[in-house]
């Protein structure tokens, strides 16, 4: 990309971590009015660290931006901001975040028995690709396919990595039950510790895109990572053979310019990864056994073989494959789970409100008797 075509503001560096003509064309106004672009590459609470064509610029919202914005629109990794210098500070002035072409966030809060209360938590922006991490060994079928639908959902394009490929002599069996249950996923399977199959993931980086890899702790995210960076940059643990899980390493979220052009997101594994609208995304990844369901026989039917269940008819007649039901129902029970959770939780506090309004009530009216 010719890097004249994007404007004023535009510089090789700034084309090479995925400037575009997409936020040069929102970026115009707020380059008349001498603010200056660059990429947040990782965030500290308030402060923000910004790569600019002239370097690292650590950066804090503008007064205005922090108190009238919400949480989720305050600068996160892979945000293009637009900040006003400031020589006599330490910190420029983040005055404006560009609109977001993806956002890959997750709802936090309401997995326990202690809070309802949901909030979101934006884990990257402006990512092209996202790489499903798991580990060939004791591989979550349905938790994988939960993970691509909640990619898709975010405006971003999923990829399925399998790591440690050399734990597992053949792979065919696996392979094979992942394109039976989401068919037409796009599989690579790498090994940390041979460097097989690594350079296959560079054609994501192809045109200065900018990619991440989601996942738990210790399926390699960290050392597939250093490979495509060039060097031992994120620090890495061992890992046990017989289930092919590591420790946690990465501890904040990192964006790191690749040699060649584009970008990595490095972040810290994440046991789960759950969007606000998951059950929905969930529901789209799955739009063919939920149209079935509507043609059964009881619109209460289970598809346990009732009688005229569509769905059961066609795992017998070969048109639903069984390995993708049975993932259906696996993540079905997972969300029921966690809606009880949430559930329960608001009916604690509840009770904690109404607990603490009778106890307030009674201190005033003894007050009054006093």
């Amino acid at each position: 990309m010719n890097s004249h075509t994007l404007g004023d503001p535009a510089s090789p560096f700034l084309v090479s971590l995925g400037w575009n003509e997409h936020f040069s064309s929102h970026f115009s106004e707020h380059h008349s009015a001498g603010l200056k672009p660059g990429r947040v590459a990782r965030v500290d609470r308030i402060s923000s660290m910004v790569l600019t064509e002239n370097g690292s610029v650590r950066g804090e919202p503008s007064t205005d931006m922090l108190y009238t914005s919400d949480k989720e629109q305050l600068p996160a990794v892979g945000d293009w901001v637009g900040m006003m210098p400031r020589p006599r500070h330490d910190t420029d002035s983040i005055e404006v975040v560009l609109p977001r072409r993806s956002v890959l966030a997750r709802a936090r809060g309401g997995s326990d028995s202690r809070s309802a209360a949901r909030e979101i938590q934006i884990i990257a922006a402006n990512v092209d690709f996202v790489f499903a991490t798991h580990t060939v060994i004791k591989t979550n079928i349905a938790r994988l396919v939960r993970d691509v639908a909640q990619i898709e959902q975010s405006g971003s394009t999923p990829v399925v990595l399998l790591t440690k490929s050399d734990l597992l002599v053949d792979p065919s069996e696996l392979l094979e039950e992942i394109e039976n249950t989401a068919p037409g996923l796009r599989v690579h399977l790498t090994s940390g510790l041979t460097g097989d199959r690594v350079d296959e993931l560079r054609q994501y980086l192809t045109g200065n895109r900018t990619i991440v890899f989601i996942g738990t702790s210790g399926v390699g995210k960290s050392t597939i990572s250093n490979q495509l960076l060039g060097g031992e940059l994120l620090a890495t643990r061992e890992v046990r053979e017989y289930d092919g899980k590591g420790r946690h390493t990465t501890t904040a979220r990192h964006l790191m310019p690749i040699p060649g052009g584009g970008v990595l997101i490095d972040t810290p594994g994440m046991r789960t990864f759950t969007l606000q609208n998951a059950e929905e995304s969930i529901s789209e990844a799955f739009g063919d056994i939920s149209e079935l369901a509507e043609t059964c026989g009881f619109r209460d039917c289970r598809h346990e073989g009732e009688p005229g269940c569509a769905v059961q008819a066609a795992i017998a007649g070969g048109a639903l494959n069984s390995e993708r039901f049975a993932s259906f129902l696996k993540l079905g029970g997972e969300m029921q789970h966690e809606r009880s959770k949430i559930d329960k939780a608001s009916y604690a506090e509840d009770r904690t409100r109404t607990r603490n309004r009778t106890n307030s009530y009674k201190k005033n009216i003894k007050k009054r008797g006093q």
